[in-house]
């Protein structure tokens, strides 16, 4: 029901679309009328609109968790190794798979 009311809508600010039927259309006398036929706004299902500044924006923030995520577990490895703590923690974790 609101597809086909704003279908219509439409309609009327666009006028016909056959030019033979152009005879038969009155246009708007008053400023406030030609304003509303000029300012219809439609949204099209026939497309998809998306944003490309933040499509890119999610592919940069992904990258960057993916680059900490597989540069975390050996920095923490070096870390611990070079200054022995943690080592029998990391050990643990190793054999018994728990923290």
């Amino acid at each position: 029901m609101m597809a086909n009311l704003q279908s219509m809508t439409h309609a009327f600010a666009s006028g016909p679309v056959d030019p033979a039927n152009n005879q038969y259309t009155t246009h708007p006398i008053i400023p406030e009328e030609a304003a509303m036929c000029l300012t219809q706004r439609v949204r099209y299902t026939s497309a998809t609109c998306f944003s490309v500044l933040g499509l890119a924006i999610i592919l940069v923030f992904r990258k960057v968790f993916i680059a900490i995520d597989l540069a975390l577990a050996p920095l923490v490895r070096w870390v611990q190794k070079d200054t022995r703590k943690g080592v029998y923690a990391r050990r643990e974790w190793i054999h018994g798979e728990t923290l």
